[in-house]
């Protein structure tokens, strides 16, 4: 049962409680979207500095994350996976990839009625991974 992570310390430990004997890991997806990678291109930005900018992105992510699990409660000990690409594309293409029984992932819809509204990684995964799908959004 993967568990996207960093705004998700409720997707966790409501996985936990739901399936308390699942193997439960943690998922973080890492984009660099095209129209900013097309903007460093035609700005000249090498490959290798493309490549450098990547690795700082993803340090960055594995410093968040080792904060995430020393912060949330029962998530220290969890296996972790990075995914590349869009959030919710990438999560559902790791839902077709894997016997994945159910994404669980926290929303923070925006917009005037954030409250009512799904993220838009959470309506991507909805709509298309191969899994159940558990959305748990922010508490008012």
């Amino acid at each position: 049962m993967p568990v996207s992570i960093l705004r998700s310390a409720r997707a966790v430990s409501e996985a936990r409680r739901l399936a308390p004997d699942a193997a439960v890991q943690l998922v973080h997806a890492i984009d660099i979207p095209l129209t900013f990678r097309q903007a460093l291109l035609r700005a000249g930005t090498s490959q290798g500095e493309m490549e450098r900018y990547r690795a700082d992105r993803t340090a960055r992510a594995q410093e968040e994350l080792a904060a995430f699990r020393r912060d949330t409660p029962g998530a220290g000990a969890l296996p972790v996976r990075f995914l590349d690409g869009e959030p919710g594309a990438a999560l559902v293409r790791f839902s077709k990839r894997g016997r994945i029984d159910l994404l669980a992932l926290g929303s923070h819809g925006r917009g005037a009625v954030a409250q009512t509204l799904l993220g838009s990684v959470a309506r991507r995964v909805l709509a298309g991974a191969a899994c159940d799908v558990l959305v748990i959004t922010r508490r008012q």
